[in-house]
């Protein structure tokens, strides 16, 4: 460790002398990575190695996320690793904030040479040395808390037996104490495989997700890779100004990417387990439903990137006092035509049909010309044929389109759509909502079935 620290003290002796930096003293770790992420969006110079570091800093944040950070700050042999842990954050930050600015001075004697370049391979060979250090942080806090534990129950056996001869006392707390460790390993044990479980289950589920969409990409060429920072940059890192619609499954930003193209970036959440149906949109290019342009996963990440339709969606429009009277009777029907031309070609494909499970005006996305385009494939389901149906435990829709079979015994085909369709003509051709949803609280709809 000290050979990796002392390879940055020369530019840190520069560093730590300016204003910025020393207001970090008292940011805790987690503060200090998400300053060095934002940090390195910024970078104007050596972005991809400011980038390359970010995104190891952003490893180390994860790590300390599954922490008692404060617990462990109060012990010497856990808090002295995370203080110098927070010192080389604090040197990361300085050095990426340095790429943002080179008119001048030191910094611009350094940008021109290569110093700059090696202090920030420095500062990553370090924050990689934390990522497997911080592991280790966390198993010296768990020994330290069963040890503590074990004390106790033991100290507390041992003052209720105080009464019985001391023999008695001493084979009472030694059985106790072997008790007590034994149920604690066996409670710590069951947690541990509990955690282990979800976490592999987490990590099977991503990379299933990366399998599938580089098998896609494979097979289509438009279908892209979108690297993280492109999509934290596009939409102001997740800002809620930016936020355009959200669901079951995920929230959908509006995004601008650095060549200025205009997209919808759909960010999964941690429960969302099916995304093929969303990614075989690809087979489906018709005018009428979203396009899906690419993806992006990092870490717990997992996103898909869509075209941008500019008009948002129809319940926006169509429910609106001001906006609703300008949707003529002309413009009506070609939404819903337009909607009816979507849904055929999905249940008539040649290699798949699809089932959208959930059209609602939601769902529809219209774009300059009041065009519809189908959205949110989250709830489709393929069939294997034209006639086929299918029957499932999970019941996701919205009251008011959902089927009456569909919502009552969880049968699926293609029917569900049709009968979908027919709800959403009459509320465009109407203006009005849907009676059921304004006596409903909750409008969406998810639930169990038994087996």
């Amino acid at each position: 460790m000290a050979s990796t620290l002392d390879s940055s003290s020369g530019l840190w002796t520069v560093l730590g002398q300016a204003s910025n930096v020393a207001q970090l003293v008292g940011v805790d770790a987690l503060g200090l990575v998400s300053m060095v992420v934002q940090a390195a969006l910024a970078a104007r110079r050596h972005r991809d190695a400011c980038r390359r570091l970010a995104q190891h800093v952003e490893i180390v944040g994860g790590l300390l996320r599954e922490l008692e950070l404060a617990e462990l700050m109060r012990r010497e042999a856990t808090r002295r690793p995370l203080e110098q842990l927070s010192g080389a954050l604090r040197r990361c930050y300085a050095l990426v904030t340095a790429c943002q600015d080179c008119r001048g001075g030191y910094f611009g004697r350094l940008f021109r040479g290569t110093r700059m370049a090696e202090e920030l391979r420095a500062a990553e060979q370090e924050i990689d040395m934390f990522i497997r250090l911080v592991p280790l942080i966390a198993l010296v806090d768990t020994t330290h808390d069963r040890r503590i534990k074990a004390t106790e129950r033991v100290q507390s056996v041992a003052a209720s037996c105080s009464s019985l001869q001391t023999r008695t006392q001493t084979r009472v707390v030694e059985f106790t104490e072997i008790s007590v460790q034994g149920a604690i390993a066996k409670v710590g044990k069951q947690l541990l495989e509990e955690k282990v479980h979800f976490e592999e289950q987490k990590t099977k589920d991503v990379e299933e997700f990366v399998k599938l969409c580089t098998c896609t990409q494979e097979s289509y060429p438009g279908f892209k890779k979108y690297d993280l920072f492109q999509i934290v940059d596009g939409t102001e890192n997740f800002s809620e100004k930016r936020i355009v619609g959200s669901g079951g499954f995920g929230t959908v930003y509006k995004g601008e990417l650095s060549d200025g193209t205009i997209v919808a970036i759909k960010r999964f959440d941690e429960h969302a387990t099916d995304f093929n149906s969303e990614v075989q949109l690809l087979r489906l290019q018709h005018c009428n439903i979203v396009k899906l342009l690419g993806w992006c996963v990092h870490g717990k990440e997992r996103i898909l990137v869509y075209e941008f339709i500019h008009n948002g969606s129809l319940d926006f429009i169509i429910f609106d006092k001001t906006k609703g009277p300008l949707l003529t009777w002309y413009k009506r029907f070609g939404i819903i035509k337009g909607l009816a031309d979507g849904l055929v070609y999905m249940h008539k494909h040649p290699l798949l049909w699809m089932m959208h499970g959930d059209m609602k005006p939601d769902n529809v996305l219209l774009d300059h010309d009041m065009n519809p385009k189908i959205a949110d494939f989250g709830s489709a389901r393929t069939l294997s044929s034209e006639a086929g149906q299918g029957q499932t435990s999970r019941v996701v829709g919205t009251r008011g389109y959902i089927a009456p079979e569909y919502a009552s015994r969880g049968l699926y085909s293609l029917k569900i759509d049709v009968f979908s369709f027919g709800v959403l003509a009459l509320v465009i051709i109407s203006g009005r909502k849907n009676a059921i949803l304004q006596q409903k609280g909750m409008a969406y709809v998810e639930c169990w079935k038994a087996a």
